[in-house]
């Protein structure tokens, strides 16, 4: 399993859908996934969107598509029932394109659960990569793409974050064990300094001298 730095966005997938006992892609199935969230769900010939009906909500997905298009039009619209709070049309524009930008990346994660996708052995070629994960979680080629690619991004900022905190780690216990109070830095050169005992060490480029 892939280490990893989950957002709050990512974790709270992982805990909507652990909670309907969804923990692997065979069990993403949009018409459990509804009748667990207690949403009426339809699969007829209209646009795809979240209506509340004398307080019951109920998603269409337009049914003259594929059904990777219809299971990504499905985790968009879970989105607005997760988060949106009346009208749709009655908003602001730019609020309304927010919200649909916001939707699209739920999406992205709904469908493709990152807690899932960090447990699938990837191939090294990138093709065989993303038919893998179409593949595996019932989506196009072009949507696992983008979620893979978000996915690697996400991965190139958990790796430069736990290199920054060890770093940061190792430069406070070098500080304790040199007694040093405070940094001062000129040139490529920096001064660690004591209160009461003033120098105790430079480091110069990369190496210390006591």
């Amino acid at each position: 399993m892939i280490s990893y730095q989950s957002t709050k966005l990512e974790d709270t997938i992982e805990e909507l859908l652990t909670r309907i006992d969804v923990t692997a892609p065979d069990a993403l199935d949009m018409f459990y996934i509804a009748e667990a969230l207690d949403i009426k769900l339809t699969t007829l010939a209209l646009s795809s969107q979240l209506v509340v009906f004398k307080g019951v909500p109920c998603i269409n997905i337009f049914s003259n598509q594929s059904a990777e298009d219809m299971w990504q039009d499905f985790a968009h619209e879970v989105c607005h029932f997760l988060t949106q709070y009346g009208n749709q049309t009655s908003m602001p524009e730019l609020f309304l394109t927010y919200q649909e930008m916001k939707a699209d990346n739920f999406a992205l994660h709904f469908c493709i659960p990152t807690f899932m996708l960090a447990q699938i052995e990837l191939p090294a070629e990138r093709y065989r990569a993303i038919n893998l994960v179409a593949n595996e979680f019932n989506v196009t080629y072009d949507f696992a793409k983008k979620r893979l690619e978000h996915f690697e991004r996400q991965l190139i900022g958990t790796e430069l974050q736990v290199k920054v905190n060890s770093q940061y780690k190792a430069t406070m216990l070098y500080r304790k064990q040199m007694n040093c109070d405070y940094v001062y830095e000129k040139g490529n050169k920096a001064y660690m300094m004591n209160y009461n005992k003033g120098l105790v060490a430079v480091i110069d480029g990369g190496e210390s001298h006591v």
